[in-house]
């Protein structure tokens, strides 16, 4: 049989742009950032979770998000009193750019935006991962480590399982769990088999909606189960704090080294 995903119903949702937004009345805000190699449906998750094009997401394999989104998604949920500030980020893997040289525009868009963060949902597609992927993967869980995430902050997301058994699909994660390529707290996270299907694919091909929909509110009603579960708890980590301690650092050492090469001079 083909791959269930249990539907966990998720009601009230408000939508609104965070610039727009002004000052949120929600009890509790989830900051989530969103990663994943290019062409894995990350902005078509957000905009299945928003159920309107707040990104921009498209048909091509290639990347479709610039960096890292400075406008996070934000959606209200008055049950429970939630909102969720959403970051989407380029794809990894892209054919022009590494993960290093993404980092700085991370880091940017972290001084503006990202104080705190809750979640790293990485969003891997079934059946991609070679070892260029799994290489880059690594470098961007040692940076998202360094700002001070821990496996309690990731959730991976394993889309495009349509179509699939739900036997194979197990054996995959368990077959994921056991390579040693693959960082060990991606290893070890909650992994939720999901349907993320572009929405501007759905609109080119209407038939798309009957056949997927319900496996698609099943994937966004599960995937906020799991940011809302530990609601209470939330586990957090300080990007912003952890780079501007750096560069604190940095220029600490800089000027000790320009102290220096004074006082040689001097001498």
């Amino acid at each position: 049989s083909q791959l269930q995903i249990t539907n966990t119903n998720m009601s009230n949702l408000q939508i609104s742009n965070s610039r727009k937004f002004g000052k949120p009345t929600a009890e509790i805000e989830i900051s989530v950032l969103t990663v994943g190699p290019s062409g894995s449906g990350k902005s078509a998750m957000l905009n299945n979770i928003a159920e309107k094009n707040m990104t921009r997401s498209g048909l091509s394999p290639d990347h479709v998000t610039d960096f890292m989104s400075s406008t996070p998604l934000k959606l209200r949920f008055d049950d429970p009193a939630v909102s969720v500030k959403l970051f989407d980020s380029r794809g990894f893997l892209d054919s022009t750019l590494s993960f290093a040289e993404m980092l700085p525009q991370w880091n940017d868009c972290v001084q503006n935006e990202m104080n705190v963060l809750n979640y790293v949902i990485i969003v891997i597609p079934l059946g991609r991962l070679p070892r260029s992927l799994t290489s880059e993967l690594s470098d961007m869980v040692v940076a998202l480590q360094n700002w001070g995430m821990n496996e309690h902050n990731v959730i991976v997301v394993l889309n495009k399982t349509e179509g699939i058994t739900e036997q194979a699909v197990q054996k995959y994660i368990t077959d994921m769990r056991s390579r040693t390529d693959i960082p060990q707290i991606v290893r070890n996270a909650k992994v939720l088999p999901s349907c993320f299907i572009d929405l501007a694919a759905q609109e080119l091909k209407p038939e798309w909606t009957k056949m997927y929909r319900p496996l698609v509110d099943s994937s966004v009603d599960n995937l906020l189960s799991a940011l809302f579960q530990s609601k209470e708890n939330l586990p957090r980590f300080y990007p912003r704090r952890v780079i501007m301690t750096q560069q604190h650092e940095q220029l600490l050492e800089e000027a000790k080294k320009i102290k220096l090469q004074q006082s040689e001079v001097k001498r």
